[in-house]
């Protein structure tokens, strides 16, 4: 679902395991030249599996908003271009042989349309795909670990009334919230 932080999970969990986050943007995934986006894409992954490979640290590539990226241009009236199906192709690949420098670096796709997505990169073994949709009791808590980025004394009590109050809200509501608070202060 739209708004109701998934990349702000995605990053909690890599920080609470030691995981290292990389992160690329969907629309990084769009470059002007010819190869860009896979050249992106390849310097990510192999760094990350040098460093696995160096260091022993774990890893893991998210690309937000995958559905703004060329690899999601799926739709009606959008032509697929060469660099759409170079980004697709090296996709598949890395999905189907993930093995760098004797090292597997997962690849987590956040997005809020996946139907755009070329259905072949989305077939079983080479994708999973859940909607995350936060119980009332999450989004209290993810609310409550955003307001304490910019208030660390803040109670548990006062944002889960909060959330209680507006639980219609998005995640990204009580975020754009904070951060009004936070910069008029």
């Amino acid at each position: 679902s739209k708004g109701e932080g998934k990349s702000f999970m995605i990053r909690k969990i890599c920080e609470y395991y030691s995981i290292e986050y990389i992160p690329i943007s969907g629309a990084e995934l769009c470059g002007n030249l010819e190869g860009d986006s896979v050249k992106k894409l390849i310097s990510e992954y192999e760094s990350a599996c040098i460093e696995a490979a160096t260091n022993r640290k774990l890893s893991c590539i998210v690309i937000d908003d995958f559905h703004k990226s060329l690899a999601a241009s799926n739709q009606k009236n959008i032509n697929r271009t060469t660099n759409s199906e170079t980004l697709v192709g090296r996709i598949m690949n890395l999905a189907d042989n993930p093995y760098v420098h004797n090292n597997r670096i997962p690849i987590i796709l956040t997005g809020n349309n996946f139907t755009t997505i070329y259905s072949p990169l989305t077939r079983n073994s080479r994708m999973e795909i859940f909607d995350w949709v936060p119980e009332i009791e999450e989004k209290e808590k993810i609310v409550f670990n955003i307001f304490k980025q910019y208030y660390p004394q803040i109670d548990y009590e006062v944002i889960k009334e909060l959330v209680n109050q507006y639980k219609d809200c998005y995640v990204a509501f009580f975020k754009s919230l904070v951060q009004d608070i936070f910069w008029r202060d």
